[in-house]
């Protein structure tokens, strides 16, 4: 594995979230509770036979019961009338009575696609998948339908899916840089104008890596500074105008030193080297830079970088560092084209 420059506290752990784990037994035995609180309310013998039903479906319907924080029940307008002890020793007895948004969502707005707006069907479950709840986490909650003292309500299961969605977007991320490496390929293959592929290299690698501003930086034949080639989010006229300091003093510059990628998490922190005048002018907090090689000398830098602070993933390296290989072997071909036209003039 390449080695990887980075400042201190490059790496962030994450957080962990201390729920207490159910068992299947613990499960079955709040369900257990609430077919007896149910069966023992004065309600007509239909009315108990619909809750039979309901009861044997609850157990159906979710296998994953395993995972869930809680279970709560909610009267058809989102108010909360019952919740597990779970659920009562984190909010309290106090909590019954509020609107269910109220209390799980952190911005304490009702759900844009809450279940309860599409009406009662004792025994079907609706399913939505909740951000910003429990302190930014994500939550799958099931809402079935059911009989609750004689009441149409809403039976609440959550759980909690924060890591699988974490793990969900990471690879959906990986699949579309790898295809914008591969539509890459092709288009530098295809005999594209160098300037062309530059242009399409940045817009490629903003929309991949999800930055708003991208560079293709050329080392000047002086060595003393690289030019803006091509890129996205700067300012206008800085194309193939505004330079950058080619010394080890620069993200840039720095790059070209070590010859291997090099990650700035914040640059108010960074203490190898100083930010220069064009990405404070851009007020740039976080970036990553690699080098794109050449036949005798490096030709230059690709670099993505971000006006908040961002940490670049080693899926997120390699994805740029390909791209500054495919772009090395572009120059490369080009070079080589205009060695031939020349021998062959020489020849005529």
């Amino acid at each position: 594995m390449q080695n990887i420059h980075s400042a201190t506290g490059f790496t962030v752990k994450s957080r962990k979230i201390q729920d207490k784990d159910r068992t299947k037994a613990e499960l079955l035995r709040d369900l257990a509770k609430l077919r007896k609180q149910i069966a023992g309310l004065k309600a007509s013998q239909s009315g108990l036979r619909e809750n039979e039903d309901a009861l044997r479906r609850i157990r159906d319907f979710n296998p994953a019961l395993l995972n869930t924080i809680g279970m709560s029940i909610v009267n058809p307008e989102g108010t909360i009338l019952l919740m597990n002890k779970e659920m009562e020793t984190v909010y309290g007895r106090k909590a019954i009575g509020n609107k269910c948004w109220q209390l799980y969502k952190d911005d304490k707005t009702r759900c844009k696609a809450c279940p309860l707006n599409n009406g009662f069907c004792l025994g079907e479950t609706d399913t939505v998948e909740i951000e910003g709840m429990f302190g930014g986490r994500t939550f799958q909650i099931n809402h079935t339908g059911i009989i609750y003292k004689g009441e149409k309500a809403f039976l609440e299961i959550f759980q909690d899916i924060t890591e699988r969605k974490r793990y969900e977007a990471i690879l959906s991320a990986r699949a579309h840089q790898q295809a914008a490496v591969a539509d890459l390929g092709q288009r530098a293959l295809s005999g594209i104008n160098v300037d062309d592929l530059f242009k399409e290299t940045v817009g490629l690698v903003a929309q991949a890596l999800g930055v708003k501003m991208v560079d293709i930086l050329e080392l000047l034949p002086d060595r003393n500074a690289l030019q803006l080639r091509a890129g996205v989010g700067w300012r206008k006229g800085s194309i193939n105008s505004a330079t950058v300091p080619s010394g080890k003093g620069s993200h840039a510059g720095y790059t070209l030193h070590c010859r291997e990628p090099v990650i700035v998490p914040d640059h108010s922190k960074e203490t190898r080297f100083t930010t220069s005048p064009l990405l404070k002018e851009h007020k740039v907090d976080s970036g990553i830079c690699v080098m794109i090689a050449g036949r005798h000398r490096p030709f230059g830098i690709l670099g993505a970088h971000t006006k908040s602070k961002r940490v670049f993933t080693e899926d997120d390296i390699h994805f740029l560092q390909t791209v500054a290989n495919v772009l090395a072997a572009a120059i490369e071909r080009k070079h080589s084209e205009e060695e031939l036209i020349r021998a062959q003039k020489l020849e005529s």
